[in-house]
C-alpha cells in the first residue's frame, strides 16, 4: 500500500511541475523604428536566432521571415538613397555640378524606406504575438492525473 501511494504521489507531482515550455521561453522585442533587439529569458538574441526558435510554430515562423524580408528591403532602400544623397552633397561641396534628379531619387528612396520599416515592425510584433500565444496555449494543455472510482475498485486516469 505504501509503494502504491508513493508511486501515485510521485506521478502527481511530476506531472504538475513538468511542462515542455514556460512563459520565460517567450520572445520579446525592444527598440524603435528600424532597430529592434530580441530577447529570450532576458538574454539578447539575433533576428536569425529568433527565427530559428520560431520554427516550432509554422505560422509565426512564416510571419517572422516575411518581417525579415521587409527589414532587408528597407535597409537596401535607405542605404542606397542615403548614398545617392551623400554623393550629390559631396559634389556640391566640391563645387561640381549637382544632379538634382539623382539627389531627388536618393531622397525618394530614403522616404520610401519608412513605410517598409514600419511594415517590418508590424510583422515582427505580430509574429512574436503568434509565437508567444502558442506557448501559452501549450502551457494550458498539461497532463492531469485523477483518481477514478469504478464498479470493481479505484483506478488512476491520466490525461495528456
Amino acid at each position: 500500500m505504501r509503494i502504491t501511494f508513493t508511486i501515485l504521489t510521485v506521478l502527481l507531482f511530476s506531472t504538475t511541475i513538468s511542462f515542455a515550455q514556460t512563459i520565460s521561453d517567450s520572445i520579446s522585442m525592444k527598440g524603435s523604428l528600424g532597430s529592434y533587439d530580441y530577447y529570450i529569458n532576458g538574454k539578447r538574441i539575433s533576428l536569425s536566432r529568433a527565427i530559428k526558435i520560431m520554427e516550432t510554430n509554422p505560422v509565426a515562423y512564416n510571419q517572422m521571415r516575411s518581417a525579415r524580408s521587409s527589414r532587408n528591403l528597407s535597409n537596401v532602400l535607405s542605404f542606397t538613397g542615403a548614398f545617392l544623397v551623400g554623393w550629390e552633397l559631396g559634389n556640391m561641396l566640391r563645387g561640381d555640378d549637382v544632379n538634382l534628379i539623382v539627389g531627388s531619387l536618393g531622397a525618394g528612396l530614403v522616404i520610401a524606406s519608412f513605410p517598409v520599416a514600419t511594415a517590418y515592425s508590424r510583422k515582427a510584433k505580430q509574429a512574436l504575438e503568434t509565437y508567444n500565444s502558442g506557448l501559452q496555449s501549450a502551457m494550458r494543455r498539461r497532463s492531469q492525473i485523477n483518481l477514478a472510482f469504478a464498479g470493481n475498485g479505484v483506478g488512476v486516469v491520466v490525461h495528456f
